[in-house]
């Protein structure tokens, strides 16, 4: 029996021996692999910083080839197409013997262009084509010969605005409500011959003959009130949608990428350049700015054609005395006009980008109230939405010139919208080029 027991109790002793050698071995194998794992990722993490240094050395090639502030073209000429890296690229200092190759492509037109995905052409995951925005730059990297090659690119562009295609572009809504009736005053020399006036309309209607208004927009557009008549008319006498009407539109067409309105807004980007060209100015609004800063900006002669403001905080526009620019104002933060304000665009390429959101302003980015008149010129709100509302200058038109929003456009009480067809496609180019999308195989 005693025998027995030993050999129950040796049997059961070699079991447990047995046992704790199969964990033994197989943390021991899961140690290797695990072992194997992050000398792996710790390899492919550094591939990955030698293949991103070529982004770097793109991002650096595409900047320093931009109109050097002060120059011809800076800030309104598009970017020239960057000069051809040379071969490939010596190894980093900190990474030994692992050599990595970077190019881009430039797009030199105004619209987004589709271009093969170089990096499916060397192996990686990467689509067969890729589309490049206008005037973007697609720059790829990646690395050679080392056995887990890294391939990286990303998307770069630098601001622009485009208004070619469109009087009121929307990223959302377009709602007119109200009327257009003015009495027996003189009508608006724009909008038809009374005594119900066209409530958006377009010179030179009606004389030689009325035009549409295109107006392209992202969500859907609305009449409401008075305006479900003639009396809503687009400058052609007809009432509802026409083939100048797109709604659901692809906003991409008009509106920047977010990465870039970002870049758009970097104040101290913009101090720094108020210092070293005389086309520039920076001023600080953080008590808010009026007609009084805008006709005193250039010495006191107002803003002129190819020339930037950077208004750091919010403008309002009021008062009898009209507040000129031809140039191009940003405004970092709301804008209003309240009545009797004006402001005048003297130039076809006089244009005023507003970068306050919605929320910000607690209401609309820019804002149109009374007999408040924008008189000329392209409104941009890059990040926020329009609302014009009240009689208008005189009882006629609120607005005058041509809208972007990157929200809704609301056009409301007794005035009119005027689209001035003779503005120009303002393609402002400010600042350094902004990473719009970045991927990695």
């Amino acid at each position: 029996m005693k025998k027995l027991q030993r050999g129950l109790t040796l049997i059961t002793a070699l079991a447990i021996v047995a046992i704790f050698l199969a964990i033994a071995l197989t943390m021991l194998e899961l140690a290797t692999h695990n072992g194997q794992n992050v000398g792996n990722s710790y390899s492919k993490q550094q591939y990955f910083d030698v293949a991103e240094a070529g982004i770097d050395r793109g991002l650096n090639d595409i900047d320093s080839n931009l109109p050097a502030p002060g120059s011809t073209g800076f800030g309104t000429a598009p970017p020239n197409p960057p000069p051809a890296p040379s071969g490939d690229q010596t190894a980093l200092p900190s990474i030994p013997g692992v050599v990595y190759h970077y190019s881009y492509w430039h797009n030199p037109s105004a619209s987004a262009t589709s271009t093969p995905d170089p990096l499916n052409a060397q192996g990686f995951g990467a689509g067969p084509t890729i589309t490049v925005p206008g005037y973007g730059t697609l720059i790829w990297s990646y690395t050679k010969n080392t056995g887990r090659d890294v391939g990286v690119e990303t998307l770069a562009t630098v601001f622009s605005s485009q208004h070619t295609s469109c009087a009121l572009c929307a990223g959302s809504d377009v709602t007119v409500t109200g009327s257009s009736k003015v009495g027996t005053a003189t009508p608006p020399p724009n909008c038809g011959t009374g005594p119900i006036y066209d409530k958006i309309c377009t010179d030179p209607s009606p004389n030689p003959t009325p035009t549409f208004v295109p107006v392209t927009l992202g969500g859907s557009y609305t009449m409401k009130g008075n305006c479900s008549g003639t009396s809503c008319a687009f400058g052609d006498g007809t009432t509802g949608y026409n083939s100048n009407i797109q709604p659901g539109a692809n906003t991409g067409s008009f509106l920047d990428s977010q990465a870039t309105i970002d870049e758009l807004s970097n104040a101290a980007m913009w101090q720094a350049l108020s210092s070293s060209n005389s086309n520039v100015f920076y001023q600080n609004c953080s008590a808010g700015c009026g007609t009084s800063t805008v006709n005193a900006l250039n010495s006191n002669n107002g803003l002129q054609a190819g020339q930037v403001a950077f208004l750091d905080g919010n403008l309002g526009i009021s008062g009898n005395k009209p507040a000129n620019y031809g140039g191009t104002m940003i405004v970092n933060g709301c804008m209003s006009l309240s009545g009797p304000g004006i402001i005048n665009g003297t130039t076809t390429t006089a244009e005023i980008i507003v970068l306050g959101s919605d929320s910000q302003c607690a209401g609309a980015a820019f804002s149109v109230s009374g007999n408040a008149y924008w008189n000329q010129g392209t409104l941009y709100t890059a990040n926020g939405s329009v609302s014009i509302s009240g009689t208008g200058n005189v009882k006629y038109t609120n607005f005058y010139g041509a809208i972007i929003s990157a929200g809704s456009i609301s056009i409301s009480g007794n005035g009119n919208f005027a689209y001035q067809q003779n503005v120009q496609s303002v393609t402002s180019f400010f600042g350094q080029y902004a990473v719009d999308g970045y991927i990695q195989y």
